[in-house]
């Protein structure tokens, strides 16, 4: 079963490594002003990002598979429903400490 909760993780993160080994063009930068976001910088941004969620929800897929497997006989099911809920925890811890920073940030 945690397995299958890792497997879930790994085609998820699939789609976004293939995303960025594709050739991106990279635009010039030249005329910008002050700031260029390219297609290239977002595309990393984009692989750190999902690289922090997976991997926090991996950690939590691990630790709510053992008590999931005890109790539910499929191990196919009890895997997938460990992945779904270490990526709803992730979000949750995400979104709540992203509120923090962000009210540090704008109330100081």
């Amino acid at each position: 079963m945690v397995l299958v909760g890792l497997g879930w993780h790994g085609a998820v993160v699939a789609p976004f490594l293939i995303n960025t080994w594709r050739p991106l063009e990279d635009t010039s930068c030249a005329d910008a002003a002050s700031f260029c976001f390219t297609a290239r910088d977002g595309a990393q941004l984009l692989l750190i990002l999902v690289g922090v969620f997976l991997g926090g929800s991996a950690l939590l897929t691990l630790l709510v598979a053992w008590p999931l497997s005890r109790r539910i006989p499929s191990g196919f099911l009890a895997g997938t429903l460990a992945a779904v809920a270490g990526a709803v925890v992730a979000a949750t811890l995400i979104a709540v400490f992203g509120g923090f920073v962000y009210l540090q940030n704008r109330y100081g």
